[in-house]
């Protein structure tokens, strides 16, 4: 999504959100925008990535819950990011893509 005319930045847009809703017609913006985030930085924190998109914390749990695994309702996520333990501060989760998530983000930055 780099360079280009407006137009071409705006149907790239378009065309990330269409296959979003295809995976999960209820993704929310805020979900790519973390995904993208972990994309470009693997291994962030929660707080870290509240710091970078002005999201509250509870927000940014929810969000990874609803992108990983199994989201707080106990059902099905979408399995595009998981979380570890940081090894430097065990109280802390670290989010990772997963492999599912990392061949979606290549597919966008390709383009």
């Amino acid at each position: 999504m780099t360079g280009g005319t407006p137009g071409a930045t705006l149907r790239t847009l378009v065309h990330i959100q269409q296959t979003f809703r295809e995976m999960n017609e209820a993704i929310a913006p805020q979900q790519i925008e973390i995904l993208f985030e972990i994309a470009s930085q693997p291994g962030l924190t929660q707080q870290e990535l509240a710091n970078r998109t002005g999201m509250a914390l509870s927000s940014i749990s929810r969000n990874l819950m609803a992108l990983g695994e199994w989201n707080r309702s106990g059902k099905p996520g979408l399995s595009l990011v998981e979380t570890a333990d940081d090894p430097n501060e065990r109280r802390r989760q670290i989010a990772f893509l997963s492999p599912k998530g990392g061949a979606l983000c290549a597919v966008f930055l390709s383009n």
